[in-house]
């Protein structure tokens, strides 16, 4: 299963933001990072298998999952396919 962070609706964000009773953009960077993740799976599963439950996300392994563009940065920013900023004086 792919979780592409950018790809996140307003709506999902807010149900994970409720359940995890904190900013999804902060619990990746900090201790709740596997919490966000878990929180994550299962409010985008959910939309397209309703019977999937909170506990079948803590089931799901590392492996089964692809997170993408995780860096809370990129989310904000769109799909981290923008110009970066040049490292060269003047740039």
């Amino acid at each position: 299963m792919r979780l592409d962070m950018a790809a996140i609706n307003l709506g999902q964000l807010a149900d994970a933001s409720e359940i995890m009773e904190a900013s999804i953009t902060e619990a990746l960077q900090d201790w709740r990072r596997e919490k966000a993740i878990v929180t994550l799976a299962y409010v985008i599963i959910r939309e397209t298998d309703p019977s999937f439950t909170i506990d079948d996300a803590r089931k799901l392994r590392m492996s089964d999952l692809e997170v993408v563009n995780a860096d809370p940065e990129v989310t904000a920013r769109g799909n981290g396919n923008e110009p970066q900023p040049s490292r060269v004086s003047g740039g």
